[in-house]
């Protein structure tokens, strides 16, 4: 750190706050999607936006996310495309473009209130900003209960997880790691990561393999 000269006035140039995208499956009007959105609208993060995608959901669904985001941000599916296709598409609508980071998230996850704040200020933290940021996730009925902090590979080429069935939460993971895998319900993906090599493989058999290993949430 170099010190200035009291006789010289100098001002650094304010820091842009990135923006965030969260790209937001629905595909089911389950019990957790009211939660969801009300979590979305609560995050304390300004730079901050939601694009819906609606997997060819009931009305019932397709209409509370409307209600919610505006009809503008809520594109629907005629057909059940799955999680890898409609990531995909959404990537394809203009307003992905300006964003700097996205943020990938299932239909069924509660984010805190500061989760996308938290997940934005990791990418910061480090020499070589990770292209991938993954969080911390609990049971949404057993908060407590610890489901994914992240995955290794085991020799074999499996991956493996270093939570114990029914883990408490008691910080023990509140920290930074690097882990080879996060889990996909929610992921903070850097522009030039899904611009460079894109997102989930999309053929059936590669998502086939990716669920049969993922821990069930």
């Amino acid at each position: 750190m170099t010190a200035s000269s009291p006789s010289v006035a100098s001002a650094s140039a304010p820091t842009r706050t990135p923006s965030v995208l969260a790209i937001l499956v629905v595909r089911a009007a389950e019990p957790a999607l009211r939660p969801c959105l009300h979590a979305l609208a609560s995050q304390t993060y300004e730079q901050f936006g939601v694009l819906a995608v609606d997997d060819a959901t009931d009305d019932d669904a397709h209409e509370l996310l409307e209600r919610a985001l505006g009809p503008s941000r809520v594109i629907r599916n005629d057909e059940r495309l799955g999680y890898a296709r409609s990531f995909a598409a959404a990537l394809q609508q203009p307003v992905v473009a300006a964003a700097d980071h996205v943020l990938l998230l299932h239909g069924d996850a509660v984010l805190d209130e500061d989760a996308v704040a938290c997940l934005v200020e990791a990418t910061s933290l480090q020499t070589e900003p990770p292209g991938i940021v993954g969080a911390k996730v609990v049971d949404l009925d057993r908060p407590r209960e610890l489901r994914d902090v992240g995955r290794a590979v085991d020799r074999f080429g499996h991956a493996i997880s270093p939570l114990q069935p029914g883990e408490i939460d008691q910080g023990q993971f509140d920290r930074i790691l690097d882990v080879l895998a996060v889990d996909g319900c929610a992921m903070l993906v850097d522009r030039a990561v899904w611009q460079r090599i894109g997102l989930y493989d999309e053929r059936p058999e590669a998502t086939a393999a990716f669920h049969s290993r993922a821990p069930s949430r």
